[in-house]
């Protein structure tokens, strides 16, 4: 055996006639795939009944934008680990990063469930800090508790009456202009039935989006979700 050699999506790398090929799989690409197809399902499905009271059709634009929205947790976690993994295996070099630090620490990260705070855990070990207060990181905060809230859904019995509840503020905290469903009437809440729209699944794609270019330029690396982006723009916004 002469050395373990790494191989890169597309690349195989050989040295001597014993050589051991070593693969790593990611899933960052994967997941923005599947949220891609979802969303792209869910608007055909909206647009097909524009201008009809709501029916069957509705639960399955329900199942693909909720899908989505649990995947944009999945994606967020799925990037800071790779780039963990990028600096633990030394295909990323970061200067001043504490390498021997993070690995006593490692199962300690594993085992925070806060998923921003391992993007900022990194972002510190790199010599840099993310702004709490930068709109990037505000928008989205607001995701993940949305997407929380639907991962550890609670029944809430609506009596017609504004809601005030702490997933609400997070949606009247949202600063860009989000289309909700047009199936539900706006009195209702937002969340879980009004969320449900190909908009909405649009502005998860995006807000995850955004965040990983402002945590990637933060450090001054390479952004690999950023060339998908335009694919990514399933839904154009409307003319007002």
């Amino acid at each position: 055996m002469e050395r373990i050699l790494k191989c890169e999506p597309g690349q195989y790398l050989l040295s001597g006639s014993d050589t051991i090929l070593s693969q790593r799989y990611n899933m960052t690409y994967q997941y923005l795939t599947a949220m891609k197809l979802l969303l792209k399902a869910a608007h055909q499905i909206e647009q097909a009944h524009l201008g009809e009271p709501c029916g069957e059709f509705f639960t399955d634009i329900r199942a693909y934008i909720s899908t989505v929205i649990i995947l944009a947790g999945a994606l967020l976690e799925a990037n800071i680990y790779e780039r963990f993994v990028d600096v633990k295996d030394g295909d990323l070099v970061i200067t001043g990063f504490n390498l021997e630090a993070l690995k006593k620490e490692w199962g300690i990260i594993e085992r925070s469930s806060n998923t921003l705070c391992k993007y900022r855990n990194f972002t510190f070990r790199s010599g840099a800090v993310l702004d709490v207060n930068d709109l990037h990181y505000k928008e989205v905060r607001n995701l993940v508790k949305i997407r929380n809230a639907l991962v550890h859904y609670v029944p809430i019995r609506f009596y017609g009456k504004a809601l005030t509840t702490s997933i609400e503020k997070r949606f009247s905290e949202i600063s860009t202009l989000v289309e909700y469903s047009p199936f539900v009437p706006a009195t209702q809440p937002y969340f879980p039935m009004r969320c449900m729209s190909a908009g909405f699944g649009q502005w998860t794609i995006n807000t995850s989006l955004d965040f990983v270019k402002y945590f990637e330029e933060k450090l001054q690396i390479g952004n690999k979700c950023e060339a998908l982006r335009t694919e990514l723009q399933i839904v154009r916004p409307r003319p007002y």
